[in-house]
């Protein structure tokens, strides 16, 4: 998969769960490790990947986590 479909795939799944998903535009830093990080738009804060250090399998992971956690809590 190319890094611009595996990009918009990221991008729905955030969408669907409510939250935002923002990819470095930047070189690497301290405070820039040049991934992703997930926003909670209505509080527009960072909920995850603060210092853009998440990889497209940690954003998988943290919705994964994020979704059964949910379905636990209603059950």
């Amino acid at each position: 998969m190319t890094h611009a479909r595996i990009d918009a795939r990221l991008r729905r799944l955030a969408r669907r769960n409510g939250y935002v998903l923002h990819r470095s535009r930047r070189g690497f830093s301290l405070d820039n490790l040049g991934g992703y990080r997930i926003v909670d738009p209505y509080l527009n804060a960072c909920v995850a990947g603060a210092r853009f250090d998440l990889e497209p399998a940690d954003v998988e992971d943290w919705f994964a986590w994020l979704t059964s956690g949910s379905k636990a809590q209603a059950a």
